[in-house]
């Protein structure tokens, strides 16, 4: 496990939590306040920990920033898959995926698109948080 934050109280760390479970991304607190029923008495801060594989998106999650498409998204999709759609669309262009969103989701989530095999759901995620948030380039 990671440190992803490092917070005052409980409280505070538990909020941070929660927003880590909604975007799916397990995690456990660590403090030195006994399992919680002493928040008022803190010798440090509390600590939020994540498995190492999902510190980068945690951190993007804690940031508020939202998953861009040359960082996030593009990446998302191998040369193969990008071959196999570009008689439909671009899969490294951000105005065809944008352009396309909707679609490449619903194929992502049926386990349709890539071809090989479906997406873990980490992945599928990350590309529907890109489209929540304005699918930004």
């Amino acid at each position: 496990m990671i440190e992803v934050g490092a917070y005052r109280t409980r409280t505070d760390a538990e909020l941070a939590q929660s927003a880590l479970a909604a975007a799916g991304i397990e995690s456990e607190l660590a403090a030195d306040d006994a399992g919680g029923a002493y928040p008022f008495d803190l010798t440090g801060s509390v600590r939020l920990l994540v498995d190492e594989a999902d510190a980068d998106d945690a951190r993007t999650v804690l940031s508020g920033a939202a998953p861009s498409f040359e960082t996030d998204v593009k990446p998302l999709f191998r040369e193969s898959d990008r071959s196999a759609m570009l008689s439909h669309f671009d899969l490294w262009s951000h105005d065809d995926v944008k352009a396309n969103a909707d679609a490449i989701l619903g194929a992502v989530r049926a386990g349709t698109m890539p071809c090989d095999g479906a997406w873990p759901a980490d992945k599928v995620d990350l590309l529907q948080r890109w489209i929540e948030s304005g699918a930004p380039a």
